[in-house]
């Protein structure tokens, strides 16, 4: 009788492997990422970002809270997507996501991360403290007040 082939990779294989392929992207300086862009038709490179890169920011960041925000846009209106970083020591930082590529969007974020991350002295217990980490995602209405 002939040896049985071996199965091909998993779904589940795949999405860890996708979880867990470099750069890593480890953000312990953060405490919370805010993200606002257009539901539909709009602001792709925001989109791919949330699909490809924030799943790996949030498996390899249990702690950090992220919340995501898609907006109701009309074609008449003016929505900006944007990034927002609320650091441990409680300075904040927003990243312009306007017409750029969601590997643009990651490299900005890591970048930023090593650059103002540095200089704040995070504890263990500081780093972990808190709310486990959860995407929320809601469709809202675009109201004049952010």
């Amino acid at each position: 009788m002939p040896p049985k082939p071996l199965p091909g990779p998993t779904r589940l294989s795949q999405i860890v492997k996708h979880l867990q392929q470099e750069p890593v992207p480890s953000l312990p300086a953060l405490s919370s990422l805010k993200l606002r862009y257009a539901l539909r038709n709009d602001h792709f490179g925001a989109r791919h970002f949330v699909k490809d890169d924030l799943p790996r920011i949030a498996y390899t960041n249990p702690s950090l809270k992220i919340v995501v925000d898609k907006m109701d846009k009309k074609t008449e209106d003016t929505l900006t997507p944007q990034m927002e970083l609320v650091f441990i020591d409680g300075s904040q930082h927003k990243i312009d996501m306007e017409k750029k590529w969601s590997s643009a969007i990651f490299t900005e974020l890591l970048e930023l991360h090593a650059k103002l991350g540095r200089n704040i002295k995070t504890k263990p217990s500081e780093a972990t403290r808190g709310q486990k980490g959860t995407i929320r995602t809601t469709p809202r209405q675009r109201n004049d007040n952010p």
